[in-house]
């Protein structure tokens, strides 16, 4: 299903080849919703020990259910998300995750899959040189290796996400910088600066602050609401101007602005 607010096509008119950039979620908004996610793709692998996927799945299986519960207070959410992923940290660090490890997690084809018509929406805006950038919650290292190994070298993109460090034998032991979770990404929004309009891509309601700076009418926001999130469906039509159900892919979206920029 496709939800269109009424504006939106008027909204996308105003799109010309160089006025525009692209702010987009990673997992299961660039990847499909049945997608491995980056915090998942070690699990089950046989590259840890079965002691890592057990804790790993116990967080999950906590956690997973308080992000997504729309009438927890912000403030408590957003704790608890600080917890689960340095938990989950201290897991990679307990095993001790190397780099060899994420090299061998991408040896398995399929590991993690591509919403469909992305890499075509991809390729349209590369060519065009649209500024593309990625603002995850998730592992930078398995998102940048997963864009590599499907050839999604792209000149004009930037990635703001959880970045591994590792120590001099190539174990984790921690990240670059502050974590990045599913509800402070207004922390690390990419700003207004030469683009007068954005595209927004997310599956989450608060994705909506993956940029400031922009009046609300430059932005056009495109949600892919996951299976287990329905309950927030009308907050997303509230606050998104698409949004696309039944793991949706892009290729409405790339009809609609092929339709756009073609004729310009």
């Amino acid at each position: 299903m496709i939800i269109k607010k009424d504006n939106y096509k008027e909204k996308l008119s105003k799109l010309t080849k160089d006025n525009f950039n692209i702010v987009t979620d990673f997992d299961r908004t660039i990847t499909s919703s049945d997608s491995i996610a980056t915090w998942g793709i070690i699990n089950n692998r046989g590259i840890l020990p079965n002691e890592y996927d057990f804790e790993r799945n116990s967080l999950y299986n906590y956690y997973r259910p308080i992000e997504l519960d729309p009438n927890l207070d912000e403030a408590v959410k957003m704790g608890a998300m600080e917890d689960w992923l340095n938990k989950h940290l201290d897991l990679f660090k307990k095993y001790e995750l190397s780099k060899d490890n994420i090299i061998d997690v991408f040896s398995v084809e399929d590991m993690m899959t591509f919403r469909k018509g992305f890499l075509d929406f991809f390729k349209y805006v590369d060519d065009l040189n649209i500024p593309f950038n990625i603002l995850s919650a998730g592992i930078g290292d398995f998102l940048l290796k997963f864009l590599e190994i499907n050839n999604c070298s792209f000149v004009n993109i930037d990635v703001r996400s959880n970045f591994l460090k590792f120590d001099r034998k190539d174990i984790v032991i921690g990240f670059k910088g502050p974590i990045i979770n599913s509800l402070n990404k207004q922390m690390f929004a990419y700003e207004k600066e030469d683009q007068d309009y954005v595209i927004l891509l997310g599956d989450q309601v608060s994705d909506i602050m993956m940029v400031k700076g922009y009046p609300r009418e430059n932005i056009i926001a495109i949600a892919f609401v996951p299976d287990d999130n329905m309950q927030e469906m009308e907050s997303f039509k509230d606050v998104f101007d698409v949004v696309l159900t039944n793991d949706e892919g892009f290729d409405e979206i790339l009809k609609d602005l092929k339709s756009v920029l073609d004729n310009k």
